[in-house]
């Protein structure tokens, strides 16, 4: 039997996008967007509530972020937000500002694209303000570290976007915990294929795989790519 539980609830408000992670105590944080709707971003925010009991209860929805309000969807609005635990006990959130592209702007298809760190040392009670990371694209991935093999301590950051109309995964890596970032890596990137909404695991043997949503909406199956270099290819 598969019980559930209710992270959250509020009628007034759309909720979306949770992801969770496992803070040293055994304490669950959960991070969220609330927003007026999927298709209206008028109002933003990026909320976050936490469990003691490994899930059966959750304290009541508090923000992670300050609201963003603009006029329909121009933005720019919070988008969506990912949690995850570093070697050191922080918890990492990253969040994906996005804003509609400005008149006469060229290359990608998009506007803003951007993303955002913030770090908390007491499992999600306190946070730092939020920190711009070079990161460029919507629906990021958790911040990866590593923890096997040569590489061990590097932070990966990750997210996908359209440039000249070819939807692509790319990665950015800090080895200076995130003092300082090199890429874009690409990832994935392949005519005829939306690929997007990347999400990286660090296997037993030191190998890193992305597995891919692929959105042509035509029944094609999930893709993966990998890396035996740490994210450098």
């Amino acid at each position: 039997m598969i019980e559930t539980f209710l992270v959250s609830r509020d009628d007034s408000i759309y909720e979306a996008f949770p992801d969770v992670a496992l803070g040293p105590s055994g304490r669950l944080v959960c991070v969220f967007a609330e927003c007026n709707h999927h298709h209206d971003r008028s109002y933003t925010r990026i909320m976050l509530t936490d469990s003691t009991d490994r899930g059966r209860s959750w304290s009541p929805k508090r923000p992670l972020t300050d609201p963003l309000r603009c006029e329909g969807n121009a933005g720019p609005f919070w988008n969506c937000p990912r949690i995850s635990t570093l070697a050191d006990g922080r918890l990492a959130a990253v969040v994906d500002r996005v804003a509609a592209r400005p008149e006469g702007k060229d290359g990608s298809d998009a506007g803003e694209q951007s993303n955002w760190l913030m770090l908390s040392e007491d499992e999600g009670v306190t946070w730092t303000d939020p920190r711009a990371i070079p990161v460029e694209g919507i629906v990021p991935d958790q911040l990866v570290e590593l923890r096997l093999g040569p590489h061990a301590g590097r932070w990966i950051g990750s997210a996908h976007t359209k440039i000249d109309g070819l939807w692509q995964e790319r990665c950015w890596l800090s080895d200076d915990r995130g003092e300082s970032w090199s890429g874009p890596v690409t990832i994935a990137a392949e005519e005829g294929l939306k690929l997007c909404e990347g999400s990286v695991v660090e296997l037993p043997g030191g190998e890193l795989a992305c597995f891919l949503r692929e959105n042509s909406f035509d029944g094609r199956d999930a893709y993966k790519s990998l890396s035996l270099d740490g994210g450098v290819t």
